[in-house]
């Protein structure tokens, strides 16, 4: 008999990217710097990638991430704006949304 069933929320359940770009447009919108998701996404999201591939192959923690993802892709769409004040905007705002991925209802 099955007593517990673990499930991963990100792209399992929630639309991990869907949210994230909500919450950047958000955060980019709040702070009032440019925003096109054709520029900011794609470099987003191959950064981050990177980034989280560090963090599984231990040479990177969580924390470290937090305070460098968003000064990193800041610097690469030279955008001047401090990096670990948009990251918790960001984050904030990762709280708010929670687009579920197809299918997720019926799971």
């Amino acid at each position: 008999m099955l007593t517990t069933i673990l499930l991963d929320v990100d792209n399992t359940l929630l639309d991990f990217n869907a949210c994230a770009l909500a919450s950047m447009k958000d955060a980019f919108a709040y702070f009032h710097l440019p925003f096109s998701k054709d520029t900011v996404f794609p470099v987003f999201l191959e950064i981050n990638s990177k980034l989280w591939t560090q963090i599984e192959d231990g040479v990177l923690t969580k924390e470290q991430h937090y305070q460098i993802r968003w000064k990193t892709i800041l610097q690469v769409l030279g955008i001047p704006f401090d990096g670990v004040t948009l990251e918790k905007k960001f984050v904030e705002g990762l709280h708010e949304y929670a687009i579920p991925v197809e299918g997720a209802g019926e799971l």
